[in-house]
């Protein structure tokens, strides 16, 4: 009579651990399967259970029933924001076409004989156009780049010729805002692949920071780095904190949160967007005082 009571503990052992080990792998499954989930775009999926389990089963049918909401909900969310950004690029577009139309007649009005006071204040006029101008442009740009980017071209470009073209361009506005420049380019013309247009509207963005915020001396630096070209820009910047440098590239932040007509906060976030479309990088750090903003490009097989 023993020997039968224990072959039927036995077996009852055998048949718990092995029902004990397949709930083990049904779970490492369901586990496998949630962190898949995780590391990819969210996609519509459930959970399956692979062995027979009424308590298994109805966890499964929980966490399916929160996928499906959450899926709901992001999807929703997502096009919420595609719908503001076309609304917003196309709000940017028409209003960029009367605000043309306004700077051109006051040009024509400048022709004309006006008086000291008259032709002040139409200056006047016309600067804040511009102003609004470079804002909507700025709306615009960015606005394009998170709804679905901009279509760039994918040239080679002598980055160190493009850089030293835009530098001397900007040179009489450095020295009109009271700052000194030293420049340091390769001899070498160093090339990557991109848009040059959007490599110009970067470099447009950064200067435009600098000229903005810089007191007393600046530096722009170009060097070639493990195979990447590195672009520096350093300059002083009194006040500035490390909590600011964390938020600047963020869309519409400004150190001191002022929205003034002539500030959106959206020029270096447009400058990194622009970079990253392009295969490269940027990112910012403050040593010592200075405000460092870095930008990387992949170098272009010679």
């Amino acid at each position: 009579m023993l020997p039968v009571v224990v072959i039927i503990l036995v077996f009852i052992i055998v048949a718990l651990l092995m029902r004990l080990f397949s709930l083990h792998r049904a779970m490492d499954a369901v586990t496998r399967e949630l962190k898949d989930m995780n590391q990819t775009e969210p996609v519509h999926r459930h959970i399956q259970v692979p062995v027979p389990d009424r308590h298994l089963e109805l966890l499964a049918e929980e966490i399916n029933f929160y996928l499906t909401q959450s899926f709901s909900r992001s999807y929703e969310q997502k096009k919420r924001e595609q719908d503001i950004r076309r609304e917003i690029t196309n709000i940017s577009h028409d209003l960029r076409t009367p605000l043309t139309s306004i700077l051109g007649y006051l040009e024509l009005l400048l022709d004309e004989p006006l008086t000291e006071e008259q032709s002040e204040y139409i200056h006047i006029v016309q600067n804040r156009s511009k102003h609004l101008n470079l804002l909507i442009s700025q709306l615009y740009e960015y606005a394009r780049l998170e709804a679905s980017g901009l279509p760039l071209k994918s040239e080679l470009v002598d980055l160190t010729g493009v850089l030293k073209e835009h530098l001397l361009s900007y040179y009489q506005e450095y020295q009109d805002n009271g700052i000194t420049l030293t420049p340091s380019l390769p001899d070498t013309a160093l090339f990557i692949r991109g848009d040059r247009d959007a490599l110009e509207r970067i470099l447009q963005n950064l200067t435009a920071n600098v000229l903005r915020h810089a007191c007393g001396q600046a530096a722009v630096t170009l060097a070639q780095e493990k195979g990447q070209a590195l672009i520096t820009y350093s300059n002083h910047c009194p006040g500035l904190t490390e909590e600011h440098v964390l938020h600047l590239f963020e869309a519409f932040y400004t150190a001191d949160q002022a929205r003034t007509a002539q500030r959106s906060g959206l020029g270096m976030t447009v400058a990194r967007l622009l970079a990253q479309q392009m295969g490269g990088s940027m990112d910012a750090g403050l040593i010592d005082g200075r405000l460092e903003i870095q930008c990387r490009f992949p170098l272009a097989p010679q």
